[in-house]
């Protein structure tokens, strides 16, 4: 199965990053997503698990990477939808 090999020379994102950053979720705003996308794939080059989901189009978990403010902020707007499984952030209990 051919593809586009992902490496520190490519200065583009592959096509999969470029397709997933059309269809932003509703808590990112569409240049909010096409940067977190980039980072993503920036990481993708050390991680192979990551890099071979962006090639099928996995979308990444991108609620594992949220902040419960960040979180509490898009509820509260009703711009947080995490799809099935996701790592959504938990609110932390701080000693008194």
């Amino acid at each position: 199965m051919g593809g586009r090999v992902i490496t520190q020379y490519n200065t583009e994102p592959p096509l999969c990053v470029t397709r997933m950053a059309a269809d932003p979720p509703a808590c990112f705003d569409r240049e909010l997503w096409a940067w977190y996308l980039v980072d993503v794939w920036r990481a993708a080059l050390d991680d192979k698990k990551l890099r071979n989901a962006l090639t099928r189009g996995e979308t990444p978990d991108y609620c594992a990477d949220c902040t419960w403010r960040y979180r509490s902020q898009m509820t509260a707007v009703g711009r947080c939808h995490p799809p099935d499984g996701a790592d959504v952030p938990q609110e932390v209990q701080h000693a008194a």
